[in-house]
């Protein structure tokens, strides 16, 4: 990837993940019993053999910061490729206004300027080899080329959708939308995963004239303007035999339980594999866990189990416990996540919940994998 300069967007307030990312940024929080949510996306950027990378922050840029310089820069340079931070504050504006507008700032802070771009996300979980994805853009020929993912229609109305004719233009982009029309409500829907391939030469001046006008927002204003100009390519994500790829969009409490229920499902089957292979640390419990103690029993099955996790006389069935967590005598805990350092008492029910030491939110249902959660 001698050719692509890779900018990761890692400087988002993560609104939608309160309490959790109140004093920890979104990028930051623990996935998996070991992981943090942005180590998938480093992690394609050294399989994919990136040379320059660089990751943009702001809310909480300093624990980012921090974060990178101690666990990834020396993988990075192993391979001779570099790992660099802008933060908002050091940025030509001063501060990140939007999507849009910090690629545009990370533009003007670079010298010589890339001639092409690839724009990753710091909070999704996927698994993509990013040079297949510039082989799609110069084949494509196109100023910017959108990865896109097939979901269903629900899901769909939280992302960007996508309208393709021959060859992978996109003809309509839609933000959002409230509403679908023109399509069956069951048939899957092509939607933006928010990883975008761009032609600084062609990109640039609409960046600028966007930043100018006020509009700093991808999905909102830059990817419309292209699709009017027919200057939008769209690359389908999808593996060798066609089908869509595993790709989760971490943005909600609830993407972030289900995305973990993914991974103990996939454990449970013997079906880690490449994608969460790294992410399963401490111990992965699958069946028989179970230890008499006193006159009650200890049950672990289909569960991931963090260092330094104590659980007493409890049943743990199909969650994810991070480091240190206590799990104490009489408790359930069943399809759920428990956050470093939590304590499940004594006879509590933790079942379809995300639980941290800063609250608890219990999902009220699931509809199509995407479930809603209230807090406790």
């Amino acid at each position: 990837m001698q050719d692509a300069h890779i900018i990761i967007m890692a400087g988002g307030e993560g609104k939608r993940l309160r309490p959790f990312t109140l004093g920890c940024p979104k990028p930051l929080v623990r996935f998996g019993a070991a992981g943090r949510i942005i180590d998938f996306t480093l992690l394609n950027c050294l399989a994919s053999q990136a040379r320059n990378v660089t990751v943009l922050s702001q809310h909480l840029g300093e624990m980012v910061k921090i974060y990178l310089e101690q666990d990834w820069e020396h993988l990075f340079r192993r391979t001779g490729a570099r790992l660099s931070v802008l933060d908002g504050r050091q940025s030509p504006a001063g501060v990140f206004k939007g999507t849009a507008h910090a690629v545009l700032q990370a533009l003007l802070a670079s010298e010589p300027r890339p001639r092409r771009v690839v724009v990753l996300s710091g909070d999704h979980i996927y698994n993509m080899d990013y040079r297949n994805l510039l082989q799609a853009h110069r084949f494509g020929r196109k100023a910017m080329t959108v990865a896109a993912v097939e979901c269903p229609p629900d899901q769909a109305r939280e992302l960007g959708v996508l309208s393709t004719a021959g060859g992978g233009r996109v003809t309509a982009f839609s933000e959002k939308p409230a509403a679908l029309s023109g399509r069956r409500a069951s048939a899957p829907v092509l939607a933006s995963m928010g990883i975008y391939v761009l032609e600084t030469e062609k990109v640039f001046p609409v960046l600028r004239r966007a930043s100018d006008q006020g509009l700093y927002d991808f999905g909102r204003d830059i990817l419309p303007a292209l699709v009017e100009r027919g200057e939008l390519h769209a690359y389908p994500f999808r593996d060798p035999d066609g089908r869509p790829e595993y790709w989760r969009d971490l943005g909600a409490i609830s993407a972030y339980h289900r995305a973990h229920l993914d991974l103990v499902d996939a454990l449970s089957q013997g079906d880690g594999g490449h994608l969460f292979r790294w992410c399963d640390g401490g111990s992965f419990i699958r069946r028989g866990g179970e230890l008499r103690q006193g006159r009650q029993w200890r049950i672990i099955s289909d569960s991931v189990v963090g260092a330094g996790t104590r659980i007493g006389a409890a049943r743990v069935h199909r969650s994810v416990l991070g480091p240190r967590v206590s799990v104490e005598d009489g408790a359930l805990v069943e399809n759920s996540v428990v956050m470093d350092g939590t304590v499940v008492p004594r006879g509590a029910r933790l079942v379809n919940a995300v639980a941290g030491q800063e609250g608890v939110f219990f999902m009220e249902k699931e509809t199509d994998g995407k479930p809603d959660c209230f807090a406790a």
